[in-house]
């Protein structure tokens, strides 16, 4: 599609380390998009093309947990920039390596916006499968991991920026993988003294490992996710292992291996055949269907077995049981109002457009949506999915649209313009009379002071210190919350919320019915 950088999935806070001589650029610390980032910009380098042609490359790293190096400061070859993380929009830890060239108008570089993909009837996802904005992507950058594995064995003379590149990630399990230093002068002499004694130890070495490969398979090592989600497909690893816990590379069954459910519930491949052994390791897929304790067994016509450590079921992936937001999100998700991605993922911190938002509300209260081949908004279309949302919030008067008749739908909805909608869903009662300001950014002549006040009286909302950001945008978890505890308030009929306001199943049931 129009993805044009590199994702690279490793654990969290995995070392990531400059691929060339540069100069940071930029050193971001968001909370969309491409979360807290870092660009490098490496001038004279050799092209990806022709290692005789130099020209100034930009790279980027993305999703960062820790961000090191600072903006203006010069970094070299090798050198520890930041920690790997999953910020931004990102489903799971990783890294998004970029390389820009001097055609990209800003870094790191993205081929569309928004706005255009909601034009061209699509989503973000589905405008990067169907390859929006490709031929500028292509324009703009060049395959990051094809330039560094061009690159990646020269020498780090520093007055040869050509030879200076060196790979993003950290890899653990492989020294040779991992950047080399500055100055590798003093690696390559040790290297040459020690080639006679490493030359004396080959044959040692190979009748070892024909000894680990002569022992037989005794049992199955299972690696696997210590959590899962109901619905959402699990991938499992199995190994077949002998006495010394290597791995027996030349281990095939000698038909299929048989795969059982002993505790929990999931659908699962009754047999693997033989053929997909490589190296005596298999994978394959599992779908819990129960939110109970999960665990497997694997075993061959041999008896040799394997079983998978106990697996626990959470809500989302990425939903801490003591995140202060829990309780909004799983009572929220318990009725129906939210869902989660494909992948099992909440994503809390990415922030709710216009269009989103209202999903959130209007399924809050339960609300029937109505359908209309015709939107009030010139900027948004019937065939999007939100239409039916858009209508229903119109006729609702839950909406009335910005002065200039637009909806802006792809547009982040700010912390006013989300309190108001919510409590106009709600119908709630909100006094417009105001007699002071509210916070120091909300004075009493604002629009949306009346709803801040309410707020404010009802406990309804965050703030920080005397102020309020009416203009921060929503994040999914602050969403969450906020439509949860009007929602208890609402059901339970008290002055205000606290965090020991319950409320009964029957009473919830009513609700939503």
């Amino acid at each position: 599609g129009s993805h044009l950088a590199v994702d690279i999935k490793v654990p969290m806070d995995t070392p990531v380390y400059a691929i060339a001589n540069g100069i940071v650029e930029k050193a971001s610390i968001q909370s969309s998009g491409f979360g807290h980032h870092i660009v490098i910009r490496h001038d004279n380098v050799p092209s990806l093309e022709n290692p005789a042609v130099k020209t100034t490359y930009y790279s980027s790293y993305s999703h960062l947990d820790q961000v090191l190096v600072t903006e203006g400061s010069v970094v070299l070859k090798g050198q520890l920039i930041a920690k790997s993380g999953a910020t931004g929009t990102a489903s799971t830890p990783h890294i998004h390596f970029q390389i820009d060239n001097t055609k990209a108008p800003w870094h790191p570089y993205w081929p569309f916006t928004f706005q255009e993909a909601y034009d061209a009837g699509l989503n973000f996802n589905s405008a990067v499968d169907a390859g929006l904005g490709k031929e500028k992507a292509l324009e703009t950058t060049i395959n990051s991991m094809l330039y560094v594995q061009k690159y990646l064995n020269g020498t780090t003379s520093t007055n040869d920026n050509s030879s200076n590149v060196a790979p993003a990630v950290s890899t653990t399990n492989n020294s040779t993988d991992l950047p080399p230093a500055v100055d590798t002068t003093a690696a390559s002499s040790t290297s040459t003294e020690n080639t006679a004694e490493t030359d004396t130890n080959t044959a040692d070495t190979n009748v070892v490992a024909e000894e680990h490969l002569s022992k037989p398979a005794v049992k199955f090592e299972i690696t696997h996710p210590d959590i899962f989600t109901v619905g959402n497909a699990e991938s499992i690893l199995a190994k077949a292992i002998d006495e010394d816990g290597n791995v027996v590379k030349d281990y095939k069954p000698a038909d299929y291996l048989f795969v059982k459910v002993i505790m929990g519930g999931a659908s699962v491949p009754k047999t693997v055949a033989a053929k997909d052994f490589v190296n005596g390791t298999v994978s394959f897929d599992i779908t819990p269907t129960s939110s109970t304790g999960l665990q497997i067994e694997v075993k061959d016509a041999n008896s040799i077995s394997g079983q998978s450590h106990l697996m626990k079921s959470v809500m989302f992936n990425d939903v801490d049981t003591n995140a202060s937001y829990y309780d909004a999100v799983s009572f929220l998700k318990e009725n129906g109002v939210i869902t989660g991605y494909p992948d099992g993922s909440f994503r809390p911190e990415a922030v709710v457009s216009r269009v989103e938002s209202l999903k959130f509300i209007l399924s809050g209260i339960n609300s029937e949506l109505i359908s209309a081949k015709k939107l009030p908004f010139p900027d948004t279309a019937a065939k999007e999915w939100y239409s039916d949302y858009v209508v229903t919030a119109y006729n609702r008067a839950i909406v009335g649209g910005y002065p200039d008749n637009t909806f802006k739908p792809a547009n982040t909805v700010n912390r006013a313009e989300f309190l108001k909608m919510l409590l106009n869903a709600m119908e709630i009662n909100v006094d417009k009379s105001v007699s002071r300001d509210v916070y120091s950014d909300v004075p009493r002549d604002a629009w949306f002071a009346p709803y801040v006040q309410y707020a404010k009286d009802k406990n309804l909302i965050s703030h920080s210190g005397g102020s309020f950001k009416p203009n921060e945008g929503m994040t999914r978890s602050e969403v969450a919350d906020l439509i949860y505890r009007v929602i208890v308030l609402k059901i339970s009929g008290s002055q205000k919320y606290s965090s020991g306001l319950k409320v009964s199943g029957s009473e919830v049931s009513a609700y939503f019915s």
